[in-house]
């Protein structure tokens, strides 16, 4: 009961996302999972243009692009107002000259000096408030870019049971690294379960539980940090202190796409329930799909996995995106907790 297997990038969108982001892997991959998103929220197979460049707006903001665009128009005034300025400083001795050529008759020797330094002198004043008027545009628009460039570094540890501890407590239970040994072992005496997924941020978005994530640290070596917090733009991450909010694209450049989340097993479950099946996982099945699917069912409970379960399975798993293989393994038992409010953290909060 894994994610759907579908070519939902079709060759021209793809092409569009190599132009949006210059071929760079990690800003390829942060967009291609906000689009999934949009395509998941419009109800659609396929990613679009329109989603991509939406989501392409959402990672990268519409900012880079409007300026892009001004600032041919910008150098274009700048050149009208360099021609208006030539024209005009060509046109101003005109004037002198045309007294010197009119008045041979006089003696040039009371004609050239005074008016030479009367004209000259307006003719400069003129020219000087210029240059200050232009220079304080300049100065504002290079003041912001230092501090777009300030970020919060990525909290890691390079052990990965150390970076589960605060994972543990949004599900309200005490994990000592040193003393409780293994993290995924110490998860079953709990009720819960470990499960690894090799995907992208849209994937943990669509499974909403904090998780252990895989990552780079400032080094570029492997290294861990807990995800808490997922939101549209920002994250909050750990490792033993407090969280930290980082920029959800930092997130995607460090990410290796792999991550180990927690979840809650049903009473008695050990692994995917199937059809053929039958006992009382199967009769709890049967009540959590139909609770999900808004159904109501009349009768005794039923324990065996039969074709009418496995048929409300696989309606199930189309609703939420999900491969409908009609197994209900850990994937489709997150989305019956979810979609049944079952209490357990979630990535809008990290409480239980």
């Amino acid at each position: 009961a894994g994610c759907e297997n579908q070519n939902i990038f079709p060759a021209s969108v793809l092409q569009q996302l190599f132009q949006y982001t210059g071929g760079v892997p990690r800003l390829m991959n942060l967009i291609a999972d906000r689009a999934l998103l949009g395509a998941y929220a419009s109800e659609q197979k396929k990613v679009n243009k329109h989603i991509l460049r939406q989501a392409r707006d959402e990672v990268l903001g519409a900012t880079q692009i409007q300026t892009e665009h001004r600032s041919p128009l910008k150098l274009i005034l700048l050149l009208v107002l360099m021609v208006g300025i030539g024209i005009g400083l060509w046109q101003m001795p005109l004037p002198t000259k045309a007294v010197v050529m009119q008045s041979p008759p006089s003696k040039v020797v009371t004609i050239t000096p005074k008016p030479k330094l009367e004209v000259d002198e307006p003719e400069t004043v003129a020219l000087a408030p210029e240059p200050t008027v232009l220079e304080p545009k300049v100065e504002p628009e290079a003041k912001p870019e230092p501090a777009i460039m300030e970020q919060p570094t990525l909290p890691t540890t390079t052990h990965k049971n150390m970076a589960f501890v605060p994972v543990f407590k949004a599900w309200g239970v005490d994990f000592n690294p040193q003393t409780d040994g293994e993290a995924c072992e110490f998860a079953q005496t709990n009720g819960l379960l470990c499960l690894r997924q090799k995907d992208g941020i849209a994937a943990m978005r669509s499974l909403n539980r904090p998780a252990v994530l895989t990552v780079a640290d400032e080094h570029g070596q492997t290294a861990y940090t807990a995800l808490l917090i997922l939101g549209g733009t920002t994250t909050q991450v750990a490792t033993k202190d407090e969280p930290t909010e980082i920029s959800l694209q930092q997130l995607a450049l460090q990410s290796f796409n792999d991550f180990t989340l927690l979840w809650k097993t049903p009473t008695g479950y050990t692994a995917p329930v199937r059809p053929g099946h039958s006992g009382a996982l199967v009769a709890h099945l049967a009540e959590q799909v139909t609770k999900a699917l808004n159904q109501s069912w009349i009768g005794a409970p039923r324990t065996k996995y039969d074709n009418t379960l496995k048929e409300q399975v696989k309606v199930f798993q189309r609703q939420q995106g999900l491969n409908p293989d009609g197994v209900a393994g850990p994937i489709t038992w997150i989305h019956l907790n979810q979609s049944n409010h079952i209490d357990a953290p979630s990535l809008n909060t990290a409480n239980p």
